[in-house]
């Protein structure tokens, strides 16, 4: 990422260490942290030391047994401290998501008014990127707990005002059902873990199934198989609430409201920013940094015209007058149907099989662009587990995890480590049992 000259970038939520004079350019870049969780590093890294390194004799036991067995103990925490690290680098998520959301909105409070209810918008996709990864239960516990609030604040006090160049941030119900507002309604729900697991749907009579559940909920095959958008406001209002009643527990999203009409869902946003980010590997990340940076900046520079920034999260269109990537969104779109592709043929096939003291699935489908993003590896994972669940009715499924094994250039483990790391975790299991 090439930085302006005079201008610097706060980072807010890092996995990296806070001393970073060796790591990062240390002028341009500065790393926003918790006082307190600073201190509390500072004082262990302290403890550390000093039990660590200083050989002094203490009450007369500063013998060689007694410094072997300190500077062992040492290691053996600083082996801990250095785990818990490396684990939460990569491929984690943050657990203090609602801190940082809350650090971002405290900044926006400094800035001028007329920008807080753009500002307020970055920690709500910030946040719903988490729900993303997380479970439900958490991530309404920090809306509603710790965002909220803040939300209030920067809406206009007419929640039901309305004009051309006006933003309303609110919070209200959803359905948890990827990019369905800008889909067909019987696709989002075909590659949804919750429909496709309660229908099987990736058996032969899967499709009959779905169509059965339809007609219970009193929807017909047309309507779900056109634009939701292309439903009337009053049909879709009766769509939603039938939906909300089979989908538990309930799920809410922050929503922007551009003017009088257009209206953009947090979830959808960092869906698309997701994908954008990690996907495809083979371009330069910080091309696909600037790519989902993008879809920020056009909230910055809409102000009375909304038009772009839709286009730039909805539209394919645009997309492909634009840019030789296609939209964010249907990009999600193919990326789901790749994933419910593998799951059916998973299932299917019966290719998760009992090892031992765990079940393992090794993936025979080389992954394509689509696939290739931490965001979708973990869609992948949970909705494999939830359709193994289901298809499988012996009660060791309830006592032994799953371990899926995917393309070397997705894991990055050598062909040579690859059986040695499963006979390690077998052994390690074992022992734990």
């Amino acid at each position: 990422m090439h930085i302006p000259a005079r201008s610097k970038v706060y980072v807010i939520d890092s996995r990296r260490p806070f001393h970073h004079e060796n790591i990062f350019e240390g002028e341009q870049i500065m790393i926003l942290v918790d006082i307190l969780v600073f201190f509390f590093l500072l004082y262990l890294t302290k403890s550390l030391t000093s039990d660590g390194f200083y050989y002094e004799e203490r009450d007369g036991r500063g013998t060689a047994k007694y410094f072997k067995e300190k500077k062992k103990l040492w290691s053996t925490r600083r082996k801990n401290l250095l785990w818990k690290y490396y684990e939460n680098a990569w491929y984690s998520i943050s657990v203090y998501c609602h801190a940082n959301a809350r650090i971002m909105d405290r900044q926006s409070c400094k800035l001028t008014a007329s920008m807080s209810s753009y500002n307020s918008w970055f920690p709500c996709v910030y946040v719903v990127n988490h729900f993303l990864q997380v479970t439900t239960e958490a991530y309404h516990d920090v809306c509603i707990d710790r965002m909220r609030p803040f939300i209030h604040r920067f809406s206009p006090r007419n929640s039901n005002a309305k004009a051309d160049d006006l933003l309303r941030v609110s919070f209200e119900k959803e359905l948890p059902l990827a990019m369905y507002s800008h889909w067909s309604l019987y696709r989002a729900m075909v590659v949804s873990e919750y429909f496709a697991c309660k229908t099987r749907n990736w058996t032969q009579k899967g499709d009959s199934d779905v169509k059965h559940l339809l007609a219970n909920l009193g929807l017909t095959l047309h309507e779900t198989r056109q634009k939701f958008e292309a439903m009337t406001s009053t049909r879709r209002k009766e769509v939603m609430q039938t939906l909300e009643k089979e989908m538990t527990p309930p799920f809410a999203s922050f929503i922007a409201h551009f003017g009088y009409s257009n209206r953009v869902n947090a979830a959808d946003v960092a869906r698309g920013m997701a994908v954008r980010l990690e996907s495809p590997r083979r371009i330069p990340l910080v091309d696909r940094f600037e790519s989902a940076r993008d879809i920020l900046n056009c909230f910055m520079k809409s102000h009375q015209n909304f038009s772009p920034l839709v286009k730039m999260v909805y539209n394919t269109n645009y997309f492909l007058m634009t840019s030789p990537q296609l939209s964010s969104n249907l990009r999600f779109q193919i990326g789901l149907e790749c994933i419910w592709t593998l799951v059916a043929s998973a299932v299917n096939q019966q290719e998760v099989l009992p090892l031992g003291p765990f079940f393992l699935h090794s993936s025979t489908h080389p992954l394509d662009d689509f696939m290739d993003s931490r965001h979708f590896i973990f869609l992948f994972t949970s909705f494999l587990q939830k359709a193994f669940a289901t298809v499988r009715r012996s009660r060791d499924r309830t006592t032994k995890p799953i371990i899926v094994s995917l393309a070397l250039h997705v894991v990055l483990i050598r062909s040579e480590d690859r059986s040695r790391f499963f006979d390690l975790l077998q052994a390690v299991m074992e022992i734990e049992s």
